[in-house]
């Protein structure tokens, strides 16, 4: 052997971002001057470099180079140890070489960011809010997620409270938040919040939102009633003071002659029905003595005779049909489509149902681009671009109403997929609210 080689220091450390520099000693135990050729082995040859990359030592003698790490500061560069290897080669002998090897430790780094989408909400009871947190670091990190309302106006709900988030990868928290209390009449009020995320061990992050409450009653109602009642008034008014005058009058002219007539008829049809009671009265007293006669004699048998008597009477009337209150509905339907392709889902009405939907919410969390299109067999309901949205909500005052055998389908287009995807598909969710009658008739 002609060559020996030792690290000065094989165990060192470092964040990533920074440069950490390793001395590395060759000797030449040979008898002649030789040449030596260095380059580095293992993952950390992706970032380190050997310098000078050749030495030529005379038979006895020492020579040093120098090994620099300069690991990006990226998420893909995790944090914990890796291991290395300096390869030193006499050009002569290559069958001599040998390698030190070493331990290069990557420090942990936090680089997380939060942002609140849609920064402003509209509604009158509640409304909906998205939280995504995005760790750029080289480790996971446990972020707490806690809403705040400084003027005490609005009930916040975070969930989950706790998002764990891996290095490179997104999370997403749903904020949810209603006022205290309802505001029937009056202008739209904006209520401002907060949610703060705060990494473990690292400094909290706000992000800021408000919620633009809108009135119970729209601000035209009390014109409009206004309005009616001033008409109502008008109308009756003219109604007491010109027509209902000369209408009574035209009526009883009117109805004298048809009058006199038709309590002529009625007493006639009076004396007709009083007859035809006295007749049938005679004749069911006749038929029962005759069937009883039949009995004894053993020609007819008592239930026939029975039947017989029974059947003038009254049909029974049908039975109330039954009335089934309206169940609430919730459906959540999700696609996961490969970029370039369509994947569709369905809703289909069962028999004797009827359902009203409500509330449509759609979510796109890794902020896909591409088409998301809902339609009712073949006609188009809505057609919406997911590069718009990550949280969005569709509320409906008169609600779409799907009848029996009807089908609702969501349709979604994957053009690319968002920063936050972990693979090469596009996840796309729409969730349906209503209500379903059944009809048990």
């Amino acid at each position: 052997m002609t060559v020996i080689a030792r690290l000065d220091h094989p165990g060192v450390a470092v964040e990533p971002g920074e440069v950490a520099i390793v001395d590395i000693t060759v000797h030449n135990s040979g008898r002649r001057v030789e040449a030596y050729h260095l380059d580095l082995v293992g993952e950390p040859a992706a970032w380190a470099s050997v310098n000078p990359a050749e030495l030529s030592i005379y038979p006895g003698d020492d020579a040093h180079a120098q090994v620099t790490f300069t690991p990006p500061r990226a998420a893909g560069v995790h944090a914990g140890p890796r291991h290395y290897g300096v390869r030193v080669m006499p050009v002569e002998h290559p069958e001599e070489a040998v390698v030190p090897e070493g331990t290069i430790e990557l420090r942990p780094f936090a680089d997380v960011t939060a942002e609140l989408t849609p920064r402003t909400s509209h509604g009158r009871g509640r409304a909906r809010h998205e939280l995504a947190v995005d760790n750029r670091g080289n480790t996971p990190v446990p972020v707490e997620l806690v809403g705040q309302d400084p003027d005490e106006e609005l009930a916040i709900r975070v969930s989950p409270a706790t998002l764990i988030v891996g290095p490179g990868e997104a999370a997403f928290a749903r904020i949810r938040v209603r006022p205290t209390r309802r505001r029937w009449t009056g202008q739209a009020v904006s209520h401002p919040f907060q949610v703060t995320a705060t990494p473990e061990g690292g400094t909290p992050m706000v992000a800021a939102g408000s919620m633009l409450e809108d009135p119970v009653l729209p601000r035209w109602l009390g014109k409009a009633v206004a309005v009616v009642l001033v008409l109502g008034l008008l109308a009756a008014g003219a109604w007491f003071a010109l027509l209902r005058p000369a209408v009574r009058s035209a009526a009883q002219s009117a109805v004298a002659a048809p009058m006199a007539q038709t309590q002529a008829q009625s007493r006639k049809a009076d004396q007709s029905a009083t007859a035809a009671k006295a007749a049938a009265d005679k004749a069911s007293g006749q038929t029962g003595a005759l069937g009883k006669t039949l009995v004894e004699k053993g020609v007819l048998q008592k239930k026939d005779v029975t039947g017989v008597a029974g059947a003038g009477a009254a049909t029974p009337p049908p039975p109330a049909p039954v009335v089934v209150p309206p169940a609430p509905f919730d459906q959540r339907l999700t696609t996961v489509v490969a970029a370039t392709k369509t994947g569709t889902q369905t809703i289909t009405i069962a028999p004797k149902q009827t359902l009203s939907i409500t509330d449509l919410v759609y979510e796109n969390p890794q902020g896909d681009t591409g088409t998301l299109t809902i339609r009712i067999g073949d006609r188009v309901l809505f057609g919406k671009g997911l590069a718009n949205f990550r949280d969005l909500t569709d509320h409906f005052v008169s609600p779409i109403v799907l009848t029996a055998g009807q089908t609702l389908v969501l349709d979604v287009n994957c053009a690319t997929q968002g920063k936050a995807a972990t693979d090469t598909s596009c996840r796309t969710a729409l969730i349906v609210l209503g209500a379903v009658v059944t009809n048990k008739s």
